[in-house]
């Protein structure tokens, strides 16, 4: 939503607010509903690094997490360091070394960027909707 309205503001595009509001829910509905595209036990994980975060001095206004910081979270969910598997072996959620994406712990982010590295769970149709709507707005006036 940032993008957009610098856009806005750079292009002189005189977007209404209420566009940029409904574009701002249409990427909210994105990430909630790559939530509720997981299983339960995935939800259980994604639940306990909100729950612990403040505990282990965690940002949970971000979407990646290094390995450190969820073993932290499995120590404090289940006594164990180990990290789950479909965070661990997915490598569409692999940032970099120790490093993964985890979008849904962050379900209102501040830019498209996290819906658009967001792993396949997210809707593509509401992707391609907000693409196309900021592509639309971005044509010159006369």
């Amino acid at each position: 939503m940032a993008d957009l309205l610098e856009l806005n503001q750079e292009n002189d595009l005189d977007i209404p607010s209420n566009c940029a509001i409904l574009i701002a829910e249409m990427e909210n509905k994105a990430m909630n509903d790559a939530y509720n595209n997981l299983t339960n036990r995935q939800k259980v994980y994604i639940d306990a690094i909100r729950e612990h975060a403040e505990d282990i001095g965690l940002d949970i206004n971000k979407s990646e997490f290094s390995r450190a910081e969820l073993r932290q979270v499995s120590m404090k969910m289940k006594g164990k360091v180990w990290i789950p598997n479909w965070i661990t072996h997915d490598p569409s959620r692999r940032v970099n070394r120790g490093v993964f994406t985890i979008p849904e712990v962050n379900p209102s982010p501040t830019s498209s960027d996290a819906m658009v590295n967001a792993p396949a769970t997210t809707d593509d149709s509401v992707t391609m909707s907000v693409s196309s709507i900021v592509g639309l707005l971005s044509v010159p006036r006369p």
